[in-house]
């Protein structure tokens, strides 16, 4: 009987896509420190601009991904955004997420936006 093994992509720095410190501009940096998360709904006057997602990764079947990892991937996107607020943010654990060769995944989710 043969064996297959399908190749893994090995993720260098916990899954994320967010640039690593040493890559990041003053500009890019301060955008991402003004982003303030909120776990709850929205406040009045928040303006959606759209939706963010934040992964963290653990390649190893012992791994344990940190959701504050994830969720601070959720204020890169928002920067990206020109968001200053993560609202209604929703994070789950996940197993076994082979496109991204980890094997236990925290996945957040939120609304990004700006208060007038």
């Amino acid at each position: 009987m043969r064996r297959y093994f399908a190749p893994v992509i090995v993720c260098l720095f916990s899954c994320a896509t967010s640039p690593p410190p040493a890559q990041i501009s003053p500009d890019q940096r301060r955008a991402v420190g003004s982003v303030r998360l909120l776990e709850g709904p929205a406040p009045a006057g928040f303006r959606r601009v759209g939706q963010v997602q934040g992964i963290a990764c653990g390649q190893r079947p012992e791994s344990v991904p940190e959701m504050a990892m994830a969720k601070e991937e959720l204020k890169f996107k928002a920067a990206e955004l020109q968001a200053t607020l993560v609202t209604a943010i929703f994070c789950q654990e996940e197993h076994w997420y082979p496109q991204q060769g980890c094997y236990r995944v925290i996945r957040c989710m939120g609304d990004a936006g700006r208060l007038p």
